[in-house]
Parts: structure tokens; C-alpha cells; sequence
């Protein structure tokens, strides 16, 4: 399910976000910082590898800081971006962090749970495909220990908007692929 179409699926949500002046407006800069942590949140992902949110951030650092114009993101901005990336690891372990903009950017990494349910089984089997290294045995445990872990939170979306529009949804396709 790391495909482009997950990129799109993430880019579709900020601009959705983007359009809803009720929920906020966005700045050029946290519009830069989101959508360059959506590019690169997954840019490098082996799935027996425990550190691609970590490589993804390194690449992407290397990448603005030796081979882009310093002008064209501030420091600031690359560290945020870099942060973004690294909060990927964790999803719904940043609950205490304030920027808006990490937790929107957070809640449309996870919007593949949201998805209506005849897509549910489509994404599923992606996932299956992708741990495909996996004995059923393995995916099994691991999958059901991740959906497991994500039910047992009040919320697994931060902002209100996105967790009143998606999250029983979200909640329902967790419990059928359970």
C-alpha cells in the first residue's frame, strides 16, 4: 500500500483540508512542510527494516541541505519536515505535540483506515502483498497486534474535523479486518 496512490490518497486530504477555510487556513510554509513530508515520509520503506521513518528523514535532509538551494526551505523548515517524517514511527504517540499541522499531516498518513468499506478488502490485500516476506502465520500477529493497539485508543485521530468525519468509519474497518 506505499504506492503512489497512498501519496495521492495523503495529497487529496491536505488539499481537501486546504480548501475548508472553516477548519484553518494553511501558510506557504506549513503547505511546503506538509506536502514535502508527504513525498518523503516513506520514500524509503523496507518492511523488515525498523528504521525507514529514520532513513526517510536522512534522505530527505541530505537532500534539501547538499542538493536544493538553501533559499528555497529555511532551516526551520527542513527540521520540521525532518520531525514530521520521524513521528511517522509512532503515529499516536505525539498526542501532547501543538502543531495543528504535524497532526493533520499524522491523520492523513492514517486515512487508508478510512477508506469506505469495499475498499477495505482492496487495501487489505495490499498490505498483505507488501509483508508479502511474511508467513501468514507472521502477518497475522503483527497486523492483528496493530489494529489491536490502534483500537485501544479513545481516538486515533487528532484533529476534531478529521476524527468527526472519519473515525467510526475507521474504527468499523478495523474491527471487520480483525
Amino acid at each position: 500500500y506505499h504506492t503512489t496512490m497512498h501519496l495521492f490518497h495523503l495529497l487529496i486530504q491536505f488539499r481537501d483540508l486546504c480548501q475548508q477555510d472553516k477548519w484553518m487556513s494553511v501558510s506557504r510554509s506549513d503547505s511546503a512542510v506538509v506536502r514535502l513530508a508527504i513525498f518523503f515520509h516513506d520514500i524509503v520503506y523496507d518492511v523488515k527494516r525498523k528504521d525507514n521513518e529514520s532513513r526517510s528523514a536522512k534522505l530527505f535532509a541530505e537532500a534539501f541541505i547538499n542538493d536544493v538551494k538553501p533559499r528555497s526551505l529555511s532551516e526551520g523548515e527542513i527540521k520540521r519536515v525532518v520531525f514530521f517524517i520521524e513521528c511517522t514511527a509512532s503515529h499516536l504517540s505525539h498526542q501532547d505535540k501543538d502543531d495543528k499541522m504535524l497532526k493533520y499531516f499524522l491523520d492523513f498518513d492514517l486515512a487508508e483506515e478510512l477508506l469506505q468499506s469495499h475498499y477495505v478488502k482492496s487495501y487489505v490485500d495490499n498490505v498483505r502483498k507488501e509483508y508479502s516476506c511474511y508467513s501468514d502465520e507472521e502477518f497475522a500477529k503483527g497486523r492483528s497486534g496493530f489494529l489491536k493497539k490502534m483500537l485501544s485508543y479513545e481516538h486515533i485521530f487528532y484533529s476534531p474535523a478529521l476524527r468527526e468525519r472519519y473515525e467510526k468509519q475507521a474504527m468499523e474497518n478495523m474491527k471487520w479486518e480483525l
